[in-house]
């Protein structure tokens, strides 16, 4: 799952702090991984910095891998909208869903099919 978000935005902190880390505690021993991507700092528009990625990492005890997107990579691939989601197949990188938001547990169902091999979509 890449969750996708920014400083300034409430619902991905939230997410961050009292979502995501359920999450991965129950798909870490499936094999799942996580690496969320922090595109902005505390101003709409302004890129996250190193000082913001370490200091929002160490804030909700983040023990998955964060980085940053300074070459605004991953902006193309989702809705410009805080937080966004993705789950990526690692076998192929290939792009399953993508949600804006919070996502909802049919989200999780499906990373759960791509997790044990089940997933059958386009």
């Amino acid at each position: 799952v890449m969750p996708i978000s920014a400083l300034w935005c409430g619902p991905g902190n939230q997410e961050a702090g009292a979502i995501l880390p359920g999450h991965y505690a129950e798909y870490k021993p499936m094999g799942g991984q996580f690496l969320t991507v922090l595109i902005d700092g505390p101003t709409p528009g302004d890129p996250a910095t190193w000082y913001n990625l370490e200091s929002w990492a160490n804030t909700y005890n983040i023990d998955y891998s964060v980085v940053l997107d300074p070459a605004e990579q991953v902006m193309p691939l989702y809705e410009a909208a805080f937080p966004g989601n993705m789950i990526i197949r690692t076998s192929d990188m290939k792009i399953i869903e993508v949600v804006a938001g919070v996502p909802p547990q049919s989200f999780w169902n499906t990373y759960e099919s791509v997790l044990d091999g089940s997933y059958v979509g386009p």
